[in-house]
């Protein structure tokens, strides 16, 4: 037999995880059961801080203390993170911070922006560039990639149309798809303005860093965020009848 105290410790360990389902997901004694009041904003803006710290510490880490990252070619952050961090940790109830958005957001850019660059700069720019970079998973024998050789008189570069065109045909998809998420814009640049770090890796930049950083960041989300908060509201799609009208922000 459990004694009160260690039934309601497993009680609130088992709202925890049952907050991962989403809003609109819950049981309906997990709403019941949820506290009505609204938090403060310092605790807010302490939870916030909290989660952002632990997101970027955790990334951080990989990136520059991990073999695995720190001595190949293959980064783990990009400078869009820091806007979705901001996002996932701070404005956890709006519509662009779900996991659908933030997940598929950043993918798509990506891979829109790999795509555009590997036409418009690296098949024009790289005399080296075979099928072979357009997936790459790099070891930690992989030499470094090197610039690319000036480009012959009178050709200019294309770069500055891909940066255009990737943010561009981004937006449109992202909100073609329901998938809108800011940060994710940049991604898209991110990919057309990096060096020859996304010709070595091709596709791969797709996988790693975005994909895997961004899961890596909303899971650190549904971890922080559902200890005195919500997250997420939902996964996939927003239901039009909402389960819960109160919230604590």
């Amino acid at each position: 037999m459990y004694s009160k105290k260690q039934q309601q410790t497993l009680h609130n360990i088992l709202m925890y995880f049952q907050k991962w389902k989403g809003l609109q997901n819950l049981p309906k004694n997990v709403l019941l059961a949820s506290p009505k009041h609204k938090l403060s904003k310092s605790a807010v803006a302490f939870w916030s801080a909290f989660g952002t710290l632990v997101s970027m510490l955790t990334l951080s880490s990989l990136a520059y203390l991990s073999e695995t990252f720190a001595n190949t070619v293959m980064p783990l952050l990009i400078g869009s993170f820091g806007a979705t961090a901001v996002l996932l940790y701070s404005a956890i109830e709006s519509p662009l911070s779900q996991p659908r958005n933030t997940i598929l957001g950043h993918t798509i850019a990506a891979f829109i922006g790999v795509t555009i660059r590997i036409i418009l700069v690296d098949a024009r720019e790289n005399p080296d560039f075979t099928a072979a970079n357009l997936f790459t998973i790099p070891s930690l024998d992989s030499p470094p990639p090197m610039p690319y050789p000036p480009l012959p008189d009178g050709q200019v570069s294309l770069r500055f149309l891909a940066c255009a065109l990737a943010v561009c045909v981004t937006v449109f998809v992202m909100h073609m798809t329901d998938t809108t998420h800011p940060p994710a814009g940049a991604t898209a640049l991110i990919s057309c303005l990096q060096g020859p770090v996304v010709d070595r890796l091709g596709y791969f930049y797709v996988v790693c860093p975005v994909l895997l950083g961004v899961c890596i960041m909303v899971f650190i989300a549904l971890m922080v965020d559902n200890v005195a908060r919500q997250y997420p509201q939902y996964w996939w799609k927003k239901t039009d009848t909402p389960t819960q009208t109160h919230t604590h922000t």
